[in-house]
This record gives C-alpha cells, structure tokens and sequence, in this order.
C-alpha cells in the first residue's frame, strides 16, 4: 500500500491511496481522503478484499439513535455539562432525522440529503456545521469500536454553507 500527500486545488492536504494488484500487476488507485488515518484504512481495506481476506466475524448492526446514546454516555465523563448539553441538542437534530436506522446502511449522499433537508427547515449555517461535526464523532467512535471499517463523512473536508 502506498499513500501519497497532495494539495488539492481549494489548498487542503488530502491522501491518495493506491495498492498493488497482484492479478492484474499493476498498482490501482483507491480513493482520496482529507485524513492519512482514513487513508490508511480504505488501503488495508483494499488490500484485504484484494487478498481475499473476508472477514467471517459478524459485526453487530446498530442503530443511529442506540449509538449516539452510547457515544453521548461516554463523553459525559470527560466533558463539561455545557458542553455536554450542546452535544445533545445537536445529536437531537441527527437522531430526528436518522431515527433507528442501521448505521451500516448511512451513506455520504444520506448525509448531503441530511444538510439539504437542515437548510430548509431554517437551520442556521453555524447549527448544520455543529450537526456534521457531532455527526463526524459518532461515526469516529464507530469505526474506533469496530462497528464501521469507515466513516461515511470521511470523504468531506468542508461543507459548503
């Protein structure tokens, strides 16, 4: 696995992932990420699917709301209780909109409909960045607990407002 350094042409540093193909012979190219952690990730990823390294254990499904209540249960011992309360207000407006809905099936065009669908209920532009933000630390902490192998806002570095 390779990954490459760039800066993009809005002068962000973003990570080119790229892994050998024995098959084919050839290096192939898997995707662009604004972290090397995630980078990492999508190439080990590759890798393991290339190798055909399945993975047999099966992971546990979990919904949207159950994994916000667990993420906002641990960051109440280390965080202030304004702080806390603010996490809950805007992870309110996430699990409204996801609901129970399995995190596995939460896509990066789910999350640009989410944005849309925050625009026009009048959110400020200040509140929808708290929301991807907050959204951002759930699906962090899910990859880090083992129920994702990646985040589905990954792929966004900055979110036109």
């Amino acid at each position: 696995m390779e990954i490459r350094k760039y800066i993009a042409k809005n002068g962000q540093a973003r990570f080119r992932v790229y892994v050998y193909n024995a098959r084919i012979g050839k290096r192939e190219y898997h995707g662009s990420f604004c972290r090397q952690q995630d980078a990492r990730a999508a190439g080990r990823h590759a890798e393991d699917l290339l190798a055909g390294g399945f993975s047999t254990a099966k992971r546990e499904e979990v919904p949207f709301s159950e994994l916000v209540d667990m993420w906002l249960e641990t960051k109440s011992a280390s965080v202030k209780e304004t702080t806390l309360e603010e996490y809950g207000y805007t992870s309110s407006h996430l699990t409204d909109y996801f609901g129970t809905r399995l995190i596995s099936t939460i896509t990066r065009h789910d999350i640009d409909r989410l944005v849309s669908f925050a625009k026009r209920q009048g959110r400020s532009d200040y509140t929808v960045r708290r929301m991807l933000t907050r959204l951002s630390q759930v699906f962090n902490i899910a990859v880090e607990w083992g129920y994702l192998d990646r985040s589905p806002p990954s792929g966004a570095c900055t979110v036109a407002t």
